[in-house]
């Protein structure tokens, strides 16, 4: 094997663990917001029910946490072109959601949950991602 295939090879396991990671972390959060519900409906007088209630929240700081190395360390300056692309879409797309939503909430729509925020960029990250991949490469 050659220097820059030894490289290439630690760059894609560093990238398959980080992917795992997130979808685990992903799955995580999922869990820990439906068991963080069972338990706050359960307890509602509880005076510990603000820890349960944020738990969810460490599953997001470790996916923010293991994104940031990730990020500068594992990317050329396409891939970081790309991804700065796709989180722009995922932030733009979730700003004109949440306003229209909004205004449609004055009309009379149902409140959102929006511990399901988190979600919806993730998405819509992903939807940029494949986007800016198309017309980049």
């Amino acid at each position: 094997m050659t220097p820059e295939s030894t490289v290439q090879a630690g760059r894609r396991a560093t990238m398959r663990r980080f992917r795992y990671g997130f979808i685990i972390a992903t799955l995580a959060y999922v869990g820990l917001v439906h068991l963080s519900d069972f338990v706050l409906d359960a307890n509602p007088g509880a005076s510990w029910r603000y820890a349960i209630a944020v738990l969810p929240a460490v599953p997001v700081a470790v996916c923010v946490v293991a994104l940031v190395p990730y990020y500068h360390h594992l990317l050329d300056e396409l891939q970081q072109r790309i991804q700065l692309e796709a989180i722009a879409f995922a932030f733009l797309g979730a700003l004109i959601i949440a306003f229209v939503y909004g205004l449609l909430e004055l009309a009379g729509l149902p409140g959102i949950a929006w511990k399901w925020a988190w979600v919806l960029m993730v998405a819509l990250w992903v939807i940029g991602d494949w986007l800016a991949r198309r017309r980049r490469l």
